[in-house]
């Protein structure tokens, strides 16, 4: 058995770069060398991507945010649970509870 390589089409694996842009057109509007924007080789995304990315972070806040929440309201809750090597647990909960507000809108 045999496979075609030549048959995988590399606008459907990345979708988002436009197969005709060289890396030099690609890197005018990175380095700001080029009079665009540098967003001309994006393809605009589907109603369906959309739906599924805005999905995923929704999924992302509710999962994250209750999780999180629940670590803190029990280290609250527990007094022995606050010895000096749990305080860098609880500061790494609080932080991911932060970003679950913060880094979905920076999204």
């Amino acid at each position: 058995m045999t496979t075609d390589t030549q048959s995988l089409d590399t606008a459907s694996i990345l979708p988002i770069l436009n197969p005709q842009d060289s890396d030099s057109d690609l890197m005018q509007g990175v380095n700001g060398n080029g009079s665009g924007s540098g967003g001309d080789h994006i393809r605009p995304m589907s109603e369906a991507g959309f739906t599924f990315i805005a999905s995923m972070l929704t999924v992302t806040y509710v999962v994250g945010s209750f999780i999180n929440g629940l670590c803190l309201f029990v280290f609250a809750r527990n007094k022995r649970l606050r010895s000096p090597t749990n305080v860098f647990v609880i500061a790494l909960n609080l932080c991911d509870f932060l970003m679950c507000f913060v880094g979905e809108y920076e999204a």
